[in-house]
């Protein structure tokens, strides 16, 4: 057919479960040190290894803290940052 047009949908080839794995993997084989946040309290809720490495405490005491509590930013800025 002629001039016709195709529009092609896009298709998910894994399941959502999956693509969670997979962002968990990249999260805890990271070597650049890194920390999810509860965006509405500041707070940190998971740390992975190298953010452990290299703020020199225990993961346990990371989880919990406002990331202000590690940030060199202002507060303003971190909020910005989260935002």
């Amino acid at each position: 057919m002629v001039g016709a047009s195709v529009v092609c949908q896009p298709r998910l080839l894994v399941s959502p479960s999956d693509l969670v794995c997979c962002a968990k993997l990249i999260f805890e084989n990271s070597g650049i040190p890194a920390w999810r946040v509860d965006v509405e309290h500041s707070a940190i809720v998971d740390a992975h290894p190298a953010a452990v490495a290299f703020y020199g405490c225990p993961r346990a005491e990371l989880i919990g803290r406002q990331v202000s509590d590690i940030n060199a930013l202002p507060p303003e800025e971190v909020s910005s940052e989260i935002a």
